[in-house]
């Protein structure tokens, strides 16, 4: 697998966490809960793309 691909999966994972944190602090509003997955996946796909083409 590409180190793009292992990124993006990595990420994907990270986003649903924070929205699921997100959402139960909030108390449900799914708008805000989106948009802080959104960052958080964004900023953990770079991050963790970054490492990996580091390493590799």
């Amino acid at each position: 697998m590409s180190n793009f691909v292992v990124a993006l999966m990595l990420s994907a994972g990270v986003s649903g966490w924070v929205y699921s944190q997100v959402q139960r602090r909030n108390g449900g509003i799914t708008q805000k809960s989106l948009i802080a997955a959104g960052v958080a996946g964004v900023i953990s796909l770079i991050v963790m793309w970054t490492v990996l083409l580091m390493i590799f």
